[in-house]
């Protein structure tokens, strides 16, 4: 969404960088507005599929695809790591199983 917000502000600057050379050298600008404004509209549709849609498809929509694979990935590899955690012992637990462990088998604790 934002690549096409740009394509709108880069066209309306374009559009209003012309009208703004072209308007004060002619005499009555009402009669010349409204055509420019059409043409404005069918240069814009051809700039939109010559020029942005190829863009668009090739450049962003790639990036994009990777955005996600790798968010995806992100998200996948922190579910198996919390999941990894659930399985483990807490520090707690682990010290009452070794100390059972150490007096089942005779062996000193450390200090």
């Amino acid at each position: 969404m934002d690549f096409w917000r740009k394509v709108l502000f880069h066209f309306s600057a374009i559009f209003t960088l012309a009208l703004a050379i072209t308007l004060p050298f002619i005499g009555n600008s009402n009669l010349v507005f409204f055509p420019k404004v059409l043409v404005s509209i069918a240069s814009f549709s051809i700039f939109t599929f010559l020029n942005y849609w190829p863009i668009y498809y090739t450049e962003l929509l790639p990036k994009l695809d990777s955005v996600i694979e790798e968010t995806e990935w992100k998200i996948l590899v922190a579910s198996e790591i919390k999941k990894y955690k659930r399985t483990q012992f807490a520090i707690p637990a682990l010290s009452i199983i070794f100390y059972v462990f150490a007096k089942t088998c005779k062996m000193p604790l450390p200090p």
